[in-house]
């Protein structure tokens, strides 16, 4: 009997040494989790004061501190170019007023309503994009067709030289073989078309195109 008595009252010890060791260990992983958030929120506060730093002092940092301003200023430029990039790619831009994305050819933003950024007009190959209503116009006209806004002016041709626009003189056999090749083939032309006859505006009495909205001497609107 002394036997099982002594088994059990080590048993009895065992699970006491077991139950007190769980109970540490879980202490243990509350005290650690505990640690880990203070750690945690120092790092936030350190991240705070520098950002706050940063604002205040982008411009006339102490000299301890200039290396990390640089080196975050050299990390948002490189930032600013990688999002215009997308923008390019995306073709969109980005609303001055609440910083939504808006298509290029858009004139107002879809989520605040304001008007959209104006841009430098647009060359294409049949007139000039306008800046307000991105319609396209023809090359010199003062005033959109489509909304009546001004067209920015264009600035003149660079002039070119007679020296450079003299051309290079065409050997005699050349002139020859030429003015023989024109006298042994008829050439024949397509009829002219004569334009419409355009409108005249009411208040400038400019010639215009039928169909036009608006003046593109005065600005008027003809409809």
């Amino acid at each position: 009997m002394a036997f099982f008595d002594d088994l059990g009252k080590k048993l009895s010890q065992a699970g006491q040494n077991m139950a007190q060791k769980t109970k540490d260990f879980s202490e243990v992983n509350k005290l650690n989790s505990a640690i880990s958030s203070e750690e945690k929120k120092i790092n936030n506060i350190y991240l705070q004061l520098g950002k706050e730093y940063f604002t205040k002092h982008e411009n006339d940092s102490e000299a301890c501190f200039e290396q990390f301003v640089s080196d975050i200023k050299e990390s948002k430029a490189k930032i600013e170019t990688m999002r215009q990039q997308i923008q390019e790619i995306k073709k969109i831009t980005r609303c001055e007023k609440c910083g939504a994305d808006i298509l290029n050819n858009a004139a107002f933003c879809s989520a605040c309503g304001a008007p959209a950024p104006v841009k430098a007009p647009v060359a294409v190959e049949d007139g000039v994009m306008c800046p307000s209503c991105r319609q396209i116009v023809a090359v010199g006209t003062k005033f959109c067709t489509s909304c009546g806004s001004p067209m920015p002016v264009a600035e003149p041709a660079p002039v070119v030289s007679a020296q450079q626009t003299e051309p290079a003189p065409v050997p005699e056999q050349v002139q020859e073989e030429t003015a023989f090749a024109v006298q042994e083939e008829e050439v024949t032309y397509a009829p002219v078309q004569t334009p419409e006859t355009p409108a005249a505006c009411p208040n400038c009495n400019a010639e215009l195109l039928p169909g036009t909205s608006f003046c593109t001497n005065c600005g008027t609107r003809i409809n």
